[in-house]
C-alpha cells in the first residue's frame, strides 16, 4: 500500500467574502484547506476516519461514488495525517461490484450480437439485426434495470389475457403489483377501451417473448462469463442474500461515503456489510435546501438515513446561505466567454476550490479558450470527449457523404453536393490542394451530385471521396465499409495534431472490434453500431488531478464542494437532463415494480444540484436565453426554485449579458456612417467605374439603405447555397430562359397568331425546351422530386404567356434580355449610370412595348409619384421605377432604342395570367417629369456623406441576405 506523509500546518485567518448584498462569513477551520475556508464533506469524512476508524481497524475499505471523490478525499486525507499510515483501499461502488464478481461487463454491441441469437431461436421468423438492433438495444436496458432492482421478471413480464388470475394464480405479489398490472393490462382487456385488435395481438405477442428471452441471454451470457452491468450487480446480491459469498473478508471495516440513490443491489450490499456489524455510512445531505422534504432532491435522504445510520454525526451547523447569481446570456459560445470573465474576476491565484461544471461537454473547447491569464493551472477531470471532437464530426460527415449517395440513371454513383461541401469546407480537408476550386465549381455549375474524382487527387481526398457502397440494402458491404474507414484513419492521422490522434486510435480501435465481429447488417446499420461504440469515448488530459481549477461534469461533481461554482448550461434538458431511455416496459408497471421513473430520474438530478452548492460560496449559473438553436430548453427549474421558493436560504441576484459583433458599424446605433473612407470609395464606384444605378440597386435603398450600402457599396457576397429543388429566385431564371430560347429565333421577325399557335399545340417541343432550360439553370439533367412539379407549372405557364401573345398577335420581337446603360444628369451638374435589363422589347399595334415578366403579383395603381420613394410604405410601388428606368434607357442608350415608336409597359404576372391579361402602363408627361426629379433626388440622397445608411422600417430583415451582419448579431 502506498506510504502517505502527513502536510504541514498553516494557519487560516478568518475572512468574509462579500456577495451581492450580504457578508457571508465561514469560522476559523486551523488547519490547511484546500478550498479556502469551506470544510468540505470528504474533509469532515476524512477527519472521522483519522481520529475514529483508520486507528482501530488494520484494514479499512472506503466505498465512493466516484473515481474523483477517491482522488479528493486522498488528498484530504494526507493534508490532516501527523504520522506515516498506510492508506486505506479507496475504491467506486461499481470497482466494488466487479471486484467482488467473477463476472466482467461486455460492451454493448456484444450484448446487442448475443441478444440477437437468443431472440433468433425463441422467434420462429426473427426480423433482421438491422430491425432488431434498435428495440434490442432498448431491451438490454430494460433487462439492466429489472436486476439492478431485483425485479421478479416472471411476475413483470407476464402475459395477463384475464385479469380474474391474478386473485389466483399472483397472490404473493404485493397489492401496488397486482393494482399496477391491473392498470395497464385492462387497457387492453378490459371493456369499453378502443384499442384494435390488431394492436392487442401486437403488443402480447411481442411481450410474450420477454420472459424467455431474458432467460435465455442471461444464461448465454453466464456461460461465456460475461454480464450487463445489471446481471453482474444482481448475481452479488444474490449470492450474498443465499450466503455463499463473503466479499472483502480481509477488511476490518468497510465505509461507504457519498452515495444517493442506491438501487436494491446496492442496498442488499450495504445491508450485508451492515449486518456483519463492520460497515459505516455518511450521507451528504447539507443544508435546508437539500432536506427540504418537498423538494426532489431530498427522495432518497430519510430511507437512506434511516436504513444506513452514520456512527458518528457530520457537523454543517456553520454552513451560510451561498451566494447566487443567474446569469442569462444569448448564445452557448457565450456561456463559455462569461464563464472566463467570471474567472478573471474571481482574481489571481484561484485554484482546487473553484469548478467550472458543464452540462453541455460541447462547451469544453470554447471555455478551455476562454481562460484568462490569471488561472495558472486547469484540471479537465471530464476528459474530451470523442463527441465534441473535429475526428467525430468529421465521421459523421463521412457517415452522410455514402448514406445519401445514389446512383444516377447513368448507372454511376454520384455523391449529394451538401455533404461533399460539408466535408470540404472540415479542417481536415479544406487545406488541400485544389478544395476551393472544387468547391467553386460545385456552385458555378449548380452540381446537386457530384462525380467521385472531382474534389481532388491528394491521397487523402481520393481515399475520403472513394465510392464503397453500392447496394444500400446488402448486408454483405460491412467489410468494404470497415476497410474504407481504416484508411481514411490511417490518411487523417499522417498530418494530424496530437489530440486528434488520440482520437483516431480510439474510433479506429472501435471500427477493428465491430469488423471482427462480422456483423450481417445495413450499411446504415453498420454506421449506426459504430457510433454507439465511440460516442461516449474520451480522451483523457494529463496533468495534476488536484492542480488548479476544476472543469467537471455534472456526474463528477458527486460528493466533492468547492468554495466558487460556475455551471453552465442551465437550461431545461441539459441541467437537468432530459435523457429518458426508450422502454418496453411502461410508466405504471414500472412504478409499480419499483423501477426508476422519470420522477427517479429528476430526484437524482436535483441532488447533483443542490448538494453541489450547498457548501458554496459564490455560485454563478449561466443559461441560454436565445429562442432557436438551443440544445435544450428554457431556464432550468433550479433557478426558478431558488428565485421564488429559496429566497430566504440564499442570495439571489440576476444578470444579462450580451455579446455583439458587427463589421462596419456601431451595433447600437443600427447604421452606417459615410465616413471619408466610405465616401471615397462610392466616388470610385459610382464616378471612376461608372458603375450603374439600376432599379434593382435603387429599390434595395429605398427598402433598407443599409442593405444597399452592404450589397453594392461594401460588396458583401452572401453565403453561397446550392438547392436540390428549385428555389424562389432559380424558378423565375428557368421560365425567362424557356420563353429566351421559344422567342430567340424570331426576333427581328413578325410573329402571327397562327405561328404561336402552332409552337403551343407541338407541346413536346414546348417540354423540351423547358427540359433544356432547366438542364442549363440547374447544370443537372435529371428532373425529379419538387422539381417535376415545378417543371409541369413551368410548362403550363409557358403555354399560357403564349395564348396571351397570340391574343396580340401579329408582334414583331424588337429584343431578348437586353442590357442597356445610359448617363443620367444629376442637379447638381454631375452625371451617373443607369442600367437595366429588359425582358423582352416588341412592336404590336405600333407601339414598343416593353415586357416584363414578374412572378409575383404586381398593382400599378398609385396616387402620386411620392409613393414610388416613401421608405416608410409597406405596399410600395416600386415597379413604376423600374418602367421609368427602361422608358428612359430605351430613350437615351446611344442611338434611340425607341425606333420613333410611342412606348407602353407591358407586366406579365405570373401569378395572374391564368385569370387576366398582361397590364399595361403608360406614363403621362407630368409623372415622367416627376419620377425623373424623384429619381435623381434619390441618387443624390445616396451619394449625400451627410446622410448615413440605415436600416429601412419597412424591411423584411429574416429573407435578406444580411440579417446576419447588419443586425446587432449575437455571438
Amino acid at each position: 500500500m502506498p506510504l502517505h506523509c502527513a502536510k504541514g500546518f498553516q494557519s487560516v485567518s478568518e475572512k468574509s467574502q462579500v456577495c451581492g448584498r450580504q457578508t457571508c462569513k465561514r469560522k476559523n477551520r486551523g488547519k490547511s484547506l484546500s478550498m479556502g475556508e469551506i470544510k468540505p464533506f470528504l474533509r469532515q469524512v476524512a477527519e472521522i476516519c483519522k481520529d475514529r476508524i483508520l486507528d482501530r481497524n488494520s484494514r479499512v475499505c472506503l466505498v465512493f461514488p466516484s473515481r474523483r471523490s477517491t482522488v479528493f478525499f486522498r488528498q484530504y486525507l494526507s493534508e490532516i495525517m501527523d504520522k506515516p499510515f498506510f492508506s486505506p483501499e479507496l475504491i467506486t461502488i461499481n470497482e466494488l461490484f466487479g471486484k467482488i464478481s467473477d463476472l466482467r461487463v461486455a460492451d454493448r454491441i456484444t450484448l446487442l450480437q448475443r441478444l440477437y441469437a437468443c431472440y433468433s431461436e425463441i422467434v420462429p421468423e426473427p426480423e433482421s439485426l438491422d430491425s432488431f438492433v434498435f428495440w434490442g438495444d432498448m431491451l438490454v436496458s430494460d433487462f439492466n434495470d429489472v436486476d439492478k432492482y431485483m425485479v421478479d421478471a416472471r411476475s413483470l413480464f407476464m402475459n395477463v389475457s384475464d385479469l380474474n388470475a391474478l386473485k389466483d394464480d399472483f397472490s404473493y405479489l404485493t397489492e401496488k403489483q397486482r393494482e399496477a398490472i391491473k392498470g395497464f393490462w385492462g387497457h387492453y382487456f378490459g371493456n369499453g377501451v378502443s384499442v384494435s385488435d390488431g394492436v392487442r395481438k401486437n403488443f402480447s405477442s411481442n411481450w410474450r417473448i420477454l420472459f424467455p428471452l431474458y432467460e435465455r441471454f442471461r444464461a448465454l451470457l453466464g456461460k461465456e462469463g460475461i454480464a450487463y452491468d445489471g446481471m453482474l450487480y444482481r448475481q452479488v446480491a444474490e449470492k450474498l442474500r443465499a450466503g455463499s459469498l463473503e466479499p472483502l473478508e480481509g477488511y476490518g471495516t468497510v465505509v461507504f461515503i457519498g452515495l444517493n440513490a442506491l438501487n436494491e443491489c446496492e442496498k442488499v450490499l450495504l445491508k450485508h456489510f451492515m449486518d456483519e456489524g463492520r460497515a459505516d455510512f455518511y450521507w451528504d445531505f447539507c443544508g435546508s435546501m437539500l432536506r427540504d422534504e418537498k423538494n426532489a432532491a431530498s427522495l432518497f435522504m430519510k430511507e437512506n438515513i434511516k436504513d444506513f445510520p452514520s456512527r458518528y454525526v457530520l457537523d454543517d451547523s456553520d454552513v451560510t446561505a451561498p451566494c447566487i447569481q443567474a446569469v442569462s446570456v444569448p448564445s452557448a459560445v457565450g456561456e463559455a466567454k462569461y464563464a472566463g470573465e467570471i474567472l478573471s474576476s474571481l482574481g489571481d491565484g484561484i485554484g482546487r476550490e473553484t469548478a467550472v461544471v458543464l452540462p453541455d461537454s460541447s462547451l469544453l473547447a470554447p471555455l478551455l479558450s476562454a481562460i484568462p491569464q490569471n488561472v495558472s493551472s486547469i484540471n479537465v477531470t471530464m476528459g474530451c470527449p470523442m463527441g465534441g471532437s473535429a475526428l467525430y464530426s468529421f465521421m459523421r460527415s463521412l457517415k452522410e457523404l455514402h448514406l445519401h449517395s445514389r446512383r444516377l440513371p447513368s448507372g454511376k454513383m454520384k455523391f449529394y453536393h451538401r455533404n461533399v461541401i460539408d466535408l470540404l469546407h472540415h479542417r481536415y480537408l479544406c487545406s488541400q490542394p485544389g478544395v476551393q476550386d472544387t468547391i467553386k465549381t460545385i456552385f458555378s455549375c449548380n452540381m446537386v451530385y457530384v462525380e467521385p474524382e472531382l474534389p481532388g487527387t491528394s491521397p487523402l481526398l481520393k481515399t475520403v471521396f472513394r465510392v464503397v457502397i453500392d447496394d444500400f440494402e446488402s448486408t454483405e458491404n460491412t467489410g468494404q465499409l470497415a476497410d474504407y474507414c481504416k484508411d481514411v484513419l490511417w490518411e487523417l492521422g499522417v498530418s494530424a495534431p496530437s489530440i486528434d490522434r488520440e482520437f483516431i486510435k480510439k474510433y479506429l480501435s472501435a471500427v477493428v472490434k465491430i469488423a471482427d465481429m462480422r456483423l450481417p447488417v445495413r450499411p446504415a446499420t453498420w454506421f449506426r453500431l459504430t457510433d454507439t461504440l465511440v460516442a461516449g469515448a474520451t480522451v483523457p488530459f494529463k496533468g495534476e488531478p488536484l492542480s488548479g481549477i476544476q472543469i467537471m461534469g455534472p456526474l463528477e461533481t458527486r460528493a466533492l464542494d468547492f468554495k466558487n461554482v460556475i455551471i453552465t448550461s442551465m437550461n431545461e434538458g441539459l441541467f437537468p437532463s432530459n435523457k429518458n431511455d426508450s422502454s418496453f416496459i411502461p410508466f405504471v408497471l414500472r412504478k409499480g415494480f419499483g423501477l426508476p421513473t422519470y420522477e427517479y430520474e429528476d430526484a437524482i438530478w436535483a441532488y447533483y444540484f443542490y448538494r453541489l452548492i450547498s457548501r458554496a460560496e459564490k455560485v454563478f449559473l449561466i443559461s441560454d436565453t436565445r429562442v432557436e438553436g438551443l440544445k435544450g430548453g428554457g431556464e432550468s427549474r433550479y433557478v426558478k426554485q431558488i428565485e421564488y421558493l429559496y429566497s430566504d436560504k440564499a442570495v439571489f441576484s440576476r444578470k444579462n449579458v450580451s455579446f455583439f459583433s458587427g463589421p462596419g458599424m456601431a451595433p447600437q446605433s443600427g447604421q452606417v456612417v459615410k465616413t471619408p473612407e466610405i465616401s471615397s470609395l462610392m466616388e470610385k464606384i459610382f464616378f471612376e467605374d461608372r458603375t450603374p444605378f439600376s432599379y434593382s440597386s435603387l429599390n434595395d435603398y429605398v427598402t433598407c439603405p443599409l442593405k444597399f450600402y452592404y450589397a453594392h457599396v461594401a460588396r458583401e457576397i452572401p453565403e453561397e447555397e446550392l438547392v436540390d429543388d428549385v428555389d424562389y429566385s432559380s424558378f423565375g431564371r428557368w421560365y425567362h430562359l424557356a420563353m429566351q430560347t421559344l422567342y430567340g429565333p424570331w426576333v427581328g421577325r413578325e410573329m402571327t397568331r397562327q405561328c404561336i399557335e402552332k409552337m403551343i399545340s407541338d407541346r413536346d417541343a414546348l417540354s423540351a425546351v423547358v427540359d433544356e432550360s432547366f438542364s442549363k439553370i440547374t447544370q443537372n439533367t435529371e428532373i425529379r422530386g419538387a422539381n417535376l412539379i415545378n417543371r409541369e407549372i413551368i410548362l403550363r405557364l409557358v403555354e399560357k404567356t403564349l395564348e396571351a401573345d397570340a391574343g396580340f398577335a401579329p408582334l414583331k420581337i424588337a429584343g431578348l434580355e437586353r442590357w442597356l446603360t445610359a448617363p443620367f444628369s444629376l442637379d447638381d451638374g454631375r452625371h451617373v449610370m443607369l442600367g437595366g435589363f429588359i425582358d423582352r422589347l416588341d412592336i404590336c399595334d405600333g407601339r414598343l412595348r416593353i415586357i416584363d415578366y414578374k412572378t409575383g403579383a404586381v398593382d400599378l395603381k398609385y396616387k402620386d409619384v411620392s409613393e414610388v420613394f416613401d421608405k416608410g410604405r409597406q405596399k410600395r410601388p416600386g415597379i413604376i421605377l423600374q418602367l421609368f428606368i427602361y422608358r428612359y434607357l430605351l430613350e437615351h442608350a446611344g442611338q434611340s432604342m425607341a425606333m420613333g415608336y410611342p412606348m407602353a409597359g407591358v407586366i406579365y404576372s405570373l401569378k395572374e395570367i391564368f385569370r387576366s391579361s398582361p397590364q399595361e402602363f403608360c406614363f403621362t408627361d407630368g409623372d415622367y417629369s416627376s419620377m425623373r426629379k424623384g429619381t435623381a433626388s434619390l441618387i443624390e440622397e445616396i451619394l449625400d456623406p451627410a446622410v448615413p445608411f440605415t436600416e429601412g422600417p419597412s424591411a423584411k430583415c429574416e429573407y435578406c441576405d444580411f440579417a446576419s451582419i447588419c443586425k446587432k448579431t449575437e455571438v
